[in-house]
């Protein structure tokens, strides 16, 4: 008998091992990409709502509307 054999699936536990670890590796790389681009779009998206909420075009506007109805009822 030969002291050296071992049966074919004692081989495969270092190859399956590192397997996940890699799946691993791009799960966390792709929350980490989504993470970052949910950050980014939050940023351009509240930038974009401040902006349009401190619009001094649009301030401008209702004033002149505001000055506009007044000049009509008197």
């Amino acid at each position: 008998m030969h002291e050296s054999w071992a049966p074919p699936s004692l081989a495969l536990p270092p190859l399956a091992l590192e397997q996940p670890a890699n799946a691993y590796d791009s799960v966390v790389a792709m929350l980490q990409s989504w993470l970052v681009g949910g950050i980014a779009l939050v940023l351009i998206y509240g930038a974009a709502f401040v902006a349009a909420l401190a619009n001094p075009l649009t301030k401008r506007r209702t004033e002149v509307k505001a000055e506009v109805d007044a000049m009509k009822r008197a």
